[in-house]
């Protein structure tokens, strides 16, 4: 259970934004987006400000405080965002140092449902 929630996290993280945030220039919108989802992956909250309504209606909350802590548990600590290359502003890569891994993470802003699935299943 925990792996396909690792698997479906990490390919459809993407399922959040606001039209606000669409409004600032792309590569300063993904780069905060990652900061956002780097702060839950801390453990510090902050996911029903940060995903979609339609995110956390397939991955709620509990779910994904669940992902964090085991990520946690297994990597210690997040340290902080060791790199982020965005492709257009609205997708590419980020890679999070915890205190015992390196981790990269694919990343889609404002994806769809269907779309993160595929993606899921590479």
């Amino acid at each position: 259970m925990i792996r396909t929630l690792i698997l479906w996290f990490c390919f459809s993280v993407g399922l959040m934004a606001g039209p606000s945030a669409n409004a600032q220039a792309p590569q300063a919108n993904f780069e905060r987006r990652v900061r956002d989802v780097a702060a839950i992956m801390a453990l510090k909250g902050g996911e029903e400000a940060v995903f979609a309504p339609s995110f956390l209606a397939e991955i709620p909350v509990p779910k994904i405080r669940e992902l964090a802590q085991h990520l946690t548990k297994q990597n210690g600590g997040v340290q902080g965002i060791a790199s982020i290359t965005a492709n257009d502003g609205y997708d590419g890569l980020f890679t999070l140092t915890y205190d015992r891994a390196v981790v990269w993470r694919a990343f889609w802003i404002g994806c769809g449902c269907t779309a993160a699935r595929r993606h899921s299943r590479l």
